[in-house]
């Protein structure tokens, strides 16, 4: 399975190196690039701000018709179930288990609808996943105030936007 998305956070840009408006349209840019070259159908010629492709091929084509599964992330904004649905892929629904997130599902379900009509393409909900984090514990005695506090950890994270989870420091790998 290929999962996309542009990043949700602005830190996810300072991390790349590139300015956070940039984020989705790349995305989108990418992504256009990957259908086109998995249709193997003729050599890919495209050229955008960031990067050109020149008569580009695959070197093997997919063993699975027509593809991988394909997923887009969405969080809370239109964007993700927005490219998801020009092509025609599933969804990876990050954002049902934030808050407001489950009341916005029907709405994120139907902007992909109607996107993937007007691309002559169709949603499958067989392809569209909630992405919930679970907190695993021994028992209840146990498992219920460190869930909590992860997820309010987590919560927090998400919401400020810094590249520092307050659950824990980040590594880094040398």
């Amino acid at each position: 399975m290929l999962g996309c998305g542009p990043g949700a956070l602005v830190s996810d840009a300072y991390m790349l190196g590139i300015e956070p408006v940039t984020q989705r349209p790349r995305m989108d840019e990418a992504l256009d690039a990957i259908m086109l070259l998995l249709r193997c159908e003729e050599p890919v010629t495209m050229k955008t701000d960031w990067f050109e492709l020149r008569q580009a091929r695959l070197h093997l084509a997919p063993y699975t018709e027509p593809h991988f599964p394909i997923a887009v992330a969405s969080v809370m904004t239109p964007s993700g179930v927005v490219a998801a649905g020009r092509h025609g892929l599933g969804v990876l629904s990050l954002g049902a288990g934030l808050p407001g997130g489950p009341e916005a599902l029907a709405n994120q379900w139907k902007i992909a609808e109607e996107t993937a009509a007007k691309h002559g393409k169709r949603m499958d909900r067989k392809k569209w996943r909630l992405v919930v984090n679970v907190h695993v514990a021994g028992g209840r005695r146990g498992g219920a105030a460190p869930g909590q506090a992860r997820r309010a950890a987590r919560d927090d994270h998400l919401l400020r936007g810094d590249a520092r989870p307050a659950a824990g420091p980040l590594r880094t790998i040398r």
